[in-house]
């Protein structure tokens, strides 16, 4: 099965600076066309059919747009208003959201809209609540989108982002206790690896699904930490660098050679800002430069044929090469990660390559099932979009801080 449009060589740089400036040119007429379709009060989710769901969770539903908006108003106040609209959208449904439930992950439960209102609205009654929501925290899935690193993120993004919040002490008292259930994982000789329930049990090594995502957010945590995991980090990553091929590309899963999958959730994507941080933290530059590999792998496979969203598609890919231009402060990679994202966004053959892909498992051809949302759809085009023209502050959501 076709799954790229691949390329290899790079571009001139006035070709990526006229790239640049088209993307800079068409922002704002983008972001004013998806609050058309979706506006920012919006509170329900919109699937591909045009079904509207009660879906709050960031990864697929409305309060994409809050992170979105939360992004933008960082560096433009045209986007106040949106924000406000978004956040108020947000408090009103957990306000009847009953506590706490599962999961406990920043992507697919409450705790990402509660930690982004917290940190918003500066509400200690949502710390609070986000601090309940340990009692339910599963002590046998390690995984980033559904187990406890995801509840770790959410914590650790309270932290970063609302610098002398209410009840500090008990955040960092639950992220550390969080931090060793994750770590509880890795106490095998050859670190942390564990079973994905939801997928046959399989070991995957992504960063969704697998132990990248463990490892990225124990290596987030690592300032507010007592205990010292550089030595489960390492054990982990030495795993999968082991089993990286020549060309950057990692297999899906530990029992595995396939290296098909280059995506965020699976492959070399979600490798790369984890070798980043640990070749600082543990002084490894062996670390970095694997981390270029996968960058490579990631380049040179190209346009993910799946459309342009961050979980499995071109801006995923798109915020691996910004993570190795901020690692390495070299301009290749940032020229790579515009050209990623003009081609994706408004090269109209990419674009009809996009919509003319015909995904078994989607319930349209050429579209995501939650066309708007963060991780599949529209809302994460944007984060990318804005990010590239803003690299040094760029940060993969829900993976980056």
């Amino acid at each position: 099965m076709r799954r790229y449009l691949p390329h290899q060589a790079d571009l001139p740089e006035r070709q990526v600076a006229e790239q640049r400036r088209a993307l800079e040119d068409r922002f704002e007429g983008a972001v004013a066309l998806f609050r058309q379709e979706f506006p920012s009060n919006s509170t329900q989710a919109v699937d591909s059919t045009g079904k509207r769901k009660d879906d709050y969770t960031l990864y697929t539903g409305f309060t994409g747009n809050l992170l979105l908006y939360s992004k933008l108003n960082q560096s433009s106040s045209a986007y106040t208003s949106d924000l406000q609209q978004a956040l108020s959208a947000t408090l009103a449904t957990l306000q009847v959201v009953k506590d706490p439930l599962d999961p406990t992950a920043f992507y697919t439960g409450a705790t990402g809209p509660l930690v982004l209102a917290a940190v918003l609205h500066h509400s200690p009654a949502l710390v609070t609540r986000i601090l309940a929501y340990e009692s339910k925290l599963p002590l046998s899935q390690f995984d980033l989108l559904y187990g406890a690193p995801g509840y770790m993120y959410s914590l650790v993004y309270l932290l970063t982002h609302w610098k002398d919040c209410p009840l500090q002490t008990e955040v960092v008292a639950a992220l550390g206790r969080s931090a060793e259930v994750v770590g509880e994982a890795g106490n095998r000789e050859e670190g942390l690896k564990f079973p994905f329930p939801k997928r046959n049990g399989l070991e995957y090594i992504g960063a969704a699904h697998g132990s990248l995502g463990a490892v990225q957010v124990l290596l987030l945590a690592q300032p507010w930490l007592e205990r010292d995991y550089r030595e489960v980090i390492r054990r982990t990553l030495d795993l999968v660098v082991r089993q990286q091929t020549a060309s950057g590309a990692l297999p899906t899963v530990h029992t595995d050679t396939e290296t098909d999958l280059v995506h965020f959730c699976h492959g070399a994507t979600g490798a790369v800002s984890p070798l980043c941080l640990a070749s600082r933290l543990l002084s490894n530059p062996q670390y970095l430069q694997a981390a270029e590999r996968a960058g490579e792998d990631v380049w040179q496979r190209g346009l993910l044929l799946k459309g342009r969203g961050v979980c499995h598609g071109s801006s995923g890919s798109a915020y691996a090469l910004l993570a190795l231009y901020r690692a390495t402060s070299q301009p290749a990679w940032l020229h790579r990660a515009i050209a990623m994202a003009y081609w994706s966004l408004l090269d109209p053959a990419v674009v009809a390559e996009f919509a003319a892909y015909d995904d078994p498992m989607r319930l349209r051809i050429g579209s995501p099932d939650t066309p708007y949302s963060l991780m599949e759809g529209q809302a994460g085009a944007l984060c990318l979009w804005h990010d590239v023209l803003h690299p040094e502050a760029s940060a993969l959501p829900g993976y980056e801080l």
